[in-house]
């Protein structure tokens, strides 16, 4: 199970420039600084925070094609985001969220065919509780695509969205593990009474003989 987040990834125009700023007027520090051809992997952390990274990634390959990288270069220059960003995230999360959070409280207490008849019957309900959850987690985009701001407050902006993040994994694995556990109960309850044999009748000379009374006794 996921255990929380630790990377956040914000793009930027120059990245140089980015870690300038991050290092230079944030008191940020350096985490992870690679490059694999024209592609660069930058990464910054604030002291108080070692198990977070801020990654600062400019748009292009190997994760974008030209025409994607071109739109997003001129989006980020405008200093925000689209809104298909609070559209898509919480899709995919929902996506996701629906197989991992089924499979992580199913695979210790159901069986494999049982685990499968579950997402065949609840399919819906559980996709449709991993988009709300991920609604929940895009809360933290509000922040981001404000722009300008969101990088100047990126200090305490940051920590608030990590306590977003955490609550969200928190609230969404009690909300699967009651309604997976709630919905094998019963499966297995409508299982126990389909496996339980009818009352057979008695045979009929049985029934018979049990209606004939017994002989009266002579008297004494």
């Amino acid at each position: 199970m996921i255990q929380g987040v630790e990377v956040v990834g914000l793009y930027v125009r120059d990245q140089d420039e980015a870690l300038a700023f991050y290092v230079e007027k944030l008191g940020f520090r350096v985490h992870t600084d690679v490059r694999n051809g024209d592609y660069r992997w930058l990464t910054v952390q604030h002291p108080d925070q070692p198990s977070f990274q801020l990654g600062l990634f400019t748009p292009g390959p190997p994760v974008h094609d030209a025409a994607t990288a071109q739109t997003l270069r001129a989006v980020v220059a405008k200093g925000a985001m689209p809104p298909l960003v609070l559209v898509v995230p919480p899709l995919i999360w929902g996506w996701l969220a629906y197989r991992m959070m089924s499979y992580d409280v199913l695979a210790e207490h159901a069986s494999r065919d049982e685990r499968r008849e579950l997402i065949r019957r609840h399919r819906g309900p559980l996709f449709g509780m991993g988009v709300v959850t991920g609604y929940l987690g895009a809360a933290p985009s509000l922040v981001w695509v404000s722009g300008t701001m969101a990088v100047v407050l990126a200090p305490l902006l940051v920590p608030l969205a990590i306590w977003i993040y955490m609550l969200v994994f928190a609230f969404s694995a009690l909300w699967f593990a009651h309604y997976a556990l709630a919905a094998l109960q019963a499966l297995r309850a409508e299982t126990a009474s389909l496996r339980e044999p009818a009352s057979e009748p008695l045979p009929l000379v049985q029934r018979e003989l049990e209606a004939v009374p017994p002989p009266a006794l002579p008297p004494v």
